[in-house]
């Protein structure tokens, strides 16, 4: 797959990451933008390396990706007092991975945001026309307690996937008799979960699949 921008450098700060891709974003991912027209002054790390059509973008910058770097941009660039906590973190670095700092916009842009607000809005009809009646908005604290842990989950995962990047370059190397030769030799794969995130395991079979597949991804990180 060929790179639009080039990689951030892992020493640089929380902030400074920030900084860069909400710039991207400013400049809409310069999209069908020529590269001899940017700018001299524009960072090498926010510029694409190449022009970028919206297939490359699609492809390389995911939908869910931007969408997670707007509510940074939108949080970082208000003076409301409901941001200054969130910037505060930000620049001190009380923050220890990209995915928190997703997380913590996501919550504030969420609550605050009124253009999020009205894509939540649901249609109904009154006499036969359109009535956009916006949806109460449940905030992350009064989510229930199995959308806490499938969002805990998630995030953790994530967080393996990046952590243990080298090792999962090298389990991919295996061959699919070598990786289930790898699974089948720990039996019990299948506690792996419920200490990483404190939950039983589920009885019904149903339930089961994502529980063991989780598990199995954790078990083969930390064996590998």
């Amino acid at each position: 797959m060929t790179k639009l921008f080039r990689d951030i450098p892992k020493h640089y700060s929380l902030n400074e990451k920030v900084d860069i891709l909400t710039q991207r974003h400013e400049n809409n991912y310069f999209l069908e933008v020529e590269p001899d027209e940017i700018g001299e002054k524009v960072s090498e790390f926010v510029r694409p390396v190449c022009k970028v059509t919206k297939k490359a973008l699609d492809s390389c910058v995911t939908r869910d990706i931007r969408a997670k770097i707007k509510k940074i941009h939108w949080v970082v660039n208000r003076d409301d007092e409901f941001t200054h906590d969130f910037k505060e973190k930000l620049n001190s670095n009380f923050f220890s991975s990209m995915n928190e700092v997703f997380r913590e916009s996501s919550k504030i842009y969420s609550k605050y945001c009124d253009q999020y607000m009205s894509s939540k809005a649901t249609v109904s009809s009154v006499d036969g026309r359109k009535v956009y009646k916006r949806k109460a908005m449940q905030s992350f604290d009064q989510m229930s307690e199995n959308e806490n842990i499938e969002l805990d989950c998630k995030e953790r995962i994530i967080d393996a996937v990046i952590k243990n990047y080298d090792k999962l370059k090298n389990l991919f190397q295996l061959s699919s008799d070598e990786l289930q030769a790898k699974i089948s030799s720990n039996p019990e794969s299948s506690n792996a979960i419920a200490y990483i995130l404190g939950i039983d395991q589920p009885i019904e079979e149903k339930n089961r699949l994502l529980f063991l597949t989780i598990s199995t991804f954790f078990d083969l990180i930390n064996d590998a």
